[in-house]
């Protein structure tokens, strides 16, 4: 079975990991905490890391100037660390939201942006988890 270990950047990181019936998420504001987090998951080359993806028109604020940068920073962070890494717009975590949110709700997840890197999981679980 394939771990999916899935990040939300932005001024709050959301964190979740997905294995099978397991699962847990958080967020965080500390981005070395959050790498030190996918340290201690990742255990072997069958992990895909899913990193949501910048998508946006107009002017840009301070939130989505720090978010473009943590997506580059998570993207290319994890390949040199781990291999396997798969950008998903942010719009693809929306089918996967209401089992992320039942899942959260059975663990007592705080949110949204542990429930939003849960769902790109959930999401990303049905094309590789198999």
């Amino acid at each position: 079975m394939t771990k999916i270990v899935a990040v939300d950047p932005g001024m709050t990181i959301g964190l979740a990991w997905l294995d099978g019936n397991e699962f847990d998420a958080w967020q965080t504001k500390d981005i070395f905490q959050a790498t030190h987090w996918f340290r201690s998951l990742y255990t072997d080359d069958d992990t895909v890391f899913v990193v949501e993806n910048y998508l946006s028109s107009g002017h840009l604020t301070k939130e989505a100037f720090a978010t473009i940068k943590l997506v580059g920073f998570f993207q290319y962070w994890l390949q040199d660390q781990f291999d396997t890494v798969v950008l998903a717009p942010p719009q693809s975590r929306l089918s996967g939201l209401p089992a992320a949110r039942k899942m959260a709700d059975t663990l007592e997840i705080e949110g949204p942006h542990s429930w939003d890197a849960l769902a790109h999981a959930v999401v990303a679980a049905r094309k590789y988890a198999g």
